[in-house]
């Protein structure tokens, strides 16, 4: 793509989508933590913790089955659902949360009219 056009598609995503992402070392531990979080309840997540101890989420998960991995989605303990997708790089984990509860709500409003 376009770098004016990815440019637009990932500021779409901060804005619409409210994007957040933790990036975590071999160790488990987080090394960055950016976006909305406190949308997902995770604004109280901090660099230099393991990221199991401050992300329920991430439980038993650390490190994926396979990468990426993608949890579709995912209601939070806020009610918040999220689309999580975790995907290795040479020095990181990325955990990347894009909220999908407009459309969760609307399968389930969805679902109760049948």
């Amino acid at each position: 793509l376009p770098a004016a056009i990815e440019k637009a598609l990932i500021a779409g995503l901060h804005d619409e989508r409210h994007l957040a992402w933790l990036a975590i070392d071999h160790d488990g531990v987080v090394t960055d933590v950016g976006g909305d979080t406190a949308r997902y309840g995770l604004d109280h997540v901090v660099a230099g913790t393991p990221a199991e101890a401050q992300v329920d989420v991430l439980l038993g998960l650390l490190p994926p089955p396979e990468s990426p991995f993608v949890m579709h989605a995912m209601e939070l303990a806020n009610g918040c659902a999220a689309d999580i997708r975790l995907q290795e790089t040479g020095d990181a984990l990325w955990v990347t949360l894009v909220d999908v509860t407009a459309e969760r709500d609307a399968a389930r409003w969805r679902r109760r009219r049948r």
